[in-house]
């Protein structure tokens, strides 16, 4: 039976803009002007924290520009982004539900918050916010892929396939679309689509590992498992924390038939999360 597969990751990751997986997906922070002492002045440096991945410090700034204006709906959407990144959401989800009482227009807030209950796993609220985002600009084409994630996680394949063509046509590069479109090939048994989409995004993004991964696990499902072997060699080059990877390639090498590499990589696998190995195959190789 053809297992179903959910990114992100993507979904998560969730490559920028409107999760899994994800390639990887970024809040929304906007760029203001440096106005010396005032509110925008802390939200330019809290932004500059924000794109070093001190998220502490980001909070003080944001914290610090919401204090001298309370109705700063750009502050309470920044710090929003913050607190997911720091996986503190419930509140990412007080701040950005905050900016929109403020501003029931303010779309970045609106996509954190959307990402937010993508990270937690409510994917309607997601949608209902992603969607809001969507009526606010129609061309945004990183919230059409990150929508298409969320209608993976439902599993509503068509829906997942419409929004990342979406994307796709809004943005011809976005490699997160064409990769969120692969899997929803991938798990419609349409395999031949999957892999063209896989190739776009990797030719898009070559150092995208999660990309790599799932074309070879098509790969390996039609047998192409010298090809599949190397997508997991390079998703592993990449990460080399993907547990499964190595489960997929080993998998790959038990079909070959070489039973010592699948062992290495199966313990590889169980070594980085022991829930990843399937036994069947596991024990058959020991």
């Amino acid at each position: 039976m053809r297992g179903f597969l959910y990114s992100a990751i993507v979904i998560l990751s969730f490559a920028a803009g409107c999760g899994v997986d994800p390639g990887p997906v970024s809040p929304v922070v906007d760029a203001v002007d440096n106005k010396p002492e005032d509110a925008d002045d802390h939200l330019r440096r809290a932004k500059e924290w924000y794109s070093k991945e001190k998220y502490d410090e980001a909070i003080s700034e944001y914290t610090a520009a919401i204090e001298i204006d309370p109705a700063n709906a750009d502050g309470f959407a920044g710090r929003s982004a913050a607190w997911w990144a720091k996986q503190k959401y419930d509140k990412a989800i007080e701040d950005s539900s905050h900016a929109i009482q403020i501003d029931p227009k303010n779309a970045k807030a609106y996509f954190n918050r959307g990402l937010t209950w993508d990270s937690k796993g409510d994917f309607d609220k997601a949608i209902e916010d992603y969607t809001a985002v969507i009526r606010l600009d129609p061309k945004d084409a990183d919230c059409f892929a990150s929508r298409s994630a969320a209608w993976i996680a439902k599993r509503d394949l068509a829906r997942a396939i419409e929004d990342a063509t979406e994307a796709i046509r809004l943005d011809s590069g976005h490699a997160r679309a064409y990769y969120n479109r692969g899997i929803s090939w991938h798990n419609s048994g349409e395999y031949n689509k999957a892999i063209a989409d896989y190739t776009k995004a990797i030719g898009i993004d070559p150092e995208y590992p999660t990309a790599h991964r799932q074309r070879g696990i098509v790969r390996e499902r039609t047998g192409s498992y010298d090809k599949a072997i190397q997508d997991f060699d390079e998703a592993i080059r990449i990460d080399s924390e993907d547990a499964l990877a190595f489960y997929f390639r080993g998998k790959a090498w038990f079909m070959k038939e070489e039973k010592a590499k699948a062992r290495s990589d199966f313990d590889k696998s169980v070594e980085i999360n022991k829930s990843s190995i399937a036994p069947r195959f596991y024990d058959e190789v020991r």
